[in-house]
């Protein structure tokens, strides 16, 4: 992502224009007086290698060195055993379009054979022109899978199978994504500061060259945010596979200089190893950042669910590694179920709703740390996808029990207020502008956005020890 000019002007932003919710009654968040230090990730505009000649696709790329397509021995075509879509540096006649991201899809690899097209193909002929149509094959969406899954969405919730009402969720929203106008969407403000907040964070932790995994990295929309922190090598999982189709999609289109590797499954139920076993040696030598961006609430299920989910975790962070994340706000819910009416079971603003399938406890502490599940509904975003309760001391308990410890844990009230003056001038002028307040013209969000966001969540940083 190129860097815009910096603007000759700054903007006035108010220390806490929001106000706080911390009355949680469990221990605190050990300070953190000198943050780790990072780089700033500024953008640059000089042309980047986007290919490499080594054979090993796990070795950082050298200086000066021609890349062939990332991965591109872990796709291989089902008829001649090798990848028709490589460039060839030998060839003056290059193929365009080619596919720099794998994909591997589970539950259809086995039937490659008997599909018109591969989704794989699809997206690596996205962005060759074609005489018929100015549309790419792989963004039209499959009446087909969309059936199919609001078909699956309606019976997994009526036998309470979460997992597949999530997946069937997700791949919904993939398919009419494609067919919306963001910049129409009524929620564009919260969606520009939540994507401030995550280029700060990524920023913030993240050092040119890093080696990142991203669990649940849905659409591939932080694919820019990656870009701009310099990373040297990208993995990301999802459970929804029209999920990754999208993000596979959006890597080609944007042409980004890093490998990429985008694989189905589920990151959280499931060891690492099994969810990845198409890809040996991927794992190893282990990743400077394990990211998990509005996701890791999905984990809470069970106990069980939520020890493997951390687990895999540590097991791919390099000692010193980072785990960062965005979670709903542990000490929020609790302020909010304090004043709920007597019976109640939700709580919300025109933006947002909590349902809980039964009344919570008023205090907001639950007999169980795992499984107080309850609808969450976003206008425009997600329409009551069952989530999981997080209580913040219990995750703490568990990244202690597999040697992460806590670095920085803030409100993105907090957080956005401590980084914006820094990040100013570094993030995309787009994003500055949507994220004007009408009342003072300073930056942030305000009214139902402000407790929709920067109140209902937080940031996290843990340390692999």
């Amino acid at each position: 992502m190129a860097e815009e000019d910096s603007k000759s002007e700054t903007s006035t932003v108010e220390s806490n224009p929001l106000p706080t919710f911390q009355e949680s009654e469990e221990a605190p968040a050990p300070s953190n007086d000198e943050p780790l230090s990072a780089s700033s990730a500024s953008t640059t505009s000089d042309t980047k290698e986007a290919q490499r000649t080594s054979t090993n696709p796990l070795k950082r790329p050298q200086e000066n060195s021609n890349r062939t397509s990332a991965y591109s021995s872990r796709f291989r075509d089902h008829n001649n055993n090798v990848n028709p879509y490589a460039r060839n540096n030998n060839n003056n006649d290059q193929r365009q379009g080619y596919s720099r991201a794998s994909y591997y899809e589970p539950a259809k690899r086995a039937k490659v054979d008997d599909t018109p097209m591969h989704p794989m193909r699809q997206a690596m002929l996205a962005k060759q022109p074609s005489s018929s149509t100015s549309t790419s094959t792989a963004s039209k969406p499959n009446v087909a899978d969309y059936e199919r899954d609001t078909e699956e969405a309606e019976i997994a919730r009526k036998s309470s199978n979460l997992d597949t009402t999530i997946r069937s969720h997700y791949n919904m929203r993939s398919w009419e994504s494609r067919r919306s106008d963001r910049n129409k969407s009524p929620i564009i403000k919260l969606k520009h500061f939540n994507n401030a907040i995550k280029y700060m964070l990524i920023g913030n932790y993240t050092k040119p060259g890093d080696r990142v995994l991203d669990l649940g990295c849905g659409k591939g929309g932080d694919i820019n945010k990656w870009e701009m922190a310099k990373v040297g090598e990208y993995v990301g999982i999802d459970i929804s596979d029209a999920s990754i189709k999208e993000a596979v999609s959006r890597y080609n289109r944007n042409g980004l200089s890093f490998p990429v590797t985008y694989v189905t499954g589920d990151a959280f139920g499931t060891a690492l190893n099994i969810v990845l076993k198409d890809y040996p040696g991927i794992l190893t030598p282990g990743f400077d950042v394990v990211s998990m961006q509005f996701c890791l609430h999905y984990g809470f299920e069970n106990e069980e669910k939520a020890k493997r989910m951390i687990e895999n975790v540590a097991r791919s962070l390099k000692q010193g590694g980072k785990f960062i994340g965005t979670i709903p706000n542990y000490d929020f819910f609790r302020f909010k179920l304090k004043r709920l009416p007597e019976g109640e079971k939700s709580f919300g603003n025109s933006l947002y709703r909590v349902t809980f399938l039964e009344p919570p406890p008023r205090d907001g502490r639950f007999p169980s740390h795992y499984g107080n599940v309850y609808d969450y509904y976003l206008k425009d975003a997600i329409d009551n996808v069952p989530e999981y309760v997080v209580p913040f001391e219990v995750l703490r308990g568990l990244c202690e029990d597999y040697g992460l410890k806590l670095v920085e844990k803030l409100e993105f009230n907090d957080f956005f207020t401590k980084n914006i003056k820094e990040w100013y001038n570094k993030l995309n002028p787009k994003i500055i502008e949507g994220m004007r307040r009408r009342k003072d013209n300073n930056l942030g969000v305000e009214g139902d956005e402000a407790e929709a966001t920067a109140n209902f969540y937080l940031t996290f940083v843990f340390e692999k020890l």
